[in-house]
């Protein structure tokens, strides 16, 4: 992991991650040049069986044909480096947009389900995307004002019916 502390750039880092084995995690990368970017690093298993068949989160019959084929390098892994729109949000959300069609098990390969709604992703994309037509990057400040944001993008559309019910 020394060799992250040290890499220049994100395609620094993601090399030095190559090598990075204590099972997969989620990184985000910056680099003084200005770019950015999310990646997966660390080994993680390879499901070759039809998923429709087997999903990952569910029990299984036991009966084997539901084996790891493999344990995939982090150079496998998806990456959203250098992202068009010039920056990445997390938020515990969709790590890459193989999940944006609804169907975690249509793609060549399973990465996760169950990830957050992205109402927090959505909320963070609309601050930045404010500041942004601004003419300014974020300050670090903002950001980390942002971090303790707890307005609740969900709520906005779910308290009014909710209330007007209670009125009734």
């Amino acid at each position: 992991i020394s060799a992250i502390w040290g890499a220049q750039s994100i395609d620094e880092a993601r090399a030095a991650l190559n090598l990075f084995d204590s099972g997969p995690m989620n990184w985000t990368l910056a680099d003084g040049k200005g770019d950015v970017g999310y990646t997966l690093a660390g080994p993680w298993p390879v499901r070759d069986w039809d998923l429709y068949d087997g999903p990952p989160w569910a029990p299984l019959d036991g009966e084997g044909g539901f084996e790891w084929t493999r344990i995939a390098p982090p150079s496998e892994a998806l990456d959203d480096l250098r992202p068009a729109k010039g920056y990445h949000v997390d938020a515990n959300g969709i790590m890459t947009e193989q999940n944006l069609d609804g169907d975690p098990l249509n793609d060549a390969r399973y990465l996760q389900h169950f990830c957050d709604l992205g109402t927090r992703a959505w909320r963070m994309t609309g601050l930045i995307h404010d500041q942004l037509t601004k003419g300014a990057p974020p300050t670090l400040d903002q950001v980390a004002a942002w971090q303790g944001d707890d307005l609740s993008v969900f709520a906005l559309d779910l308290l009014p019916p909710l209330l007007a019910q209670q009125a009734t």
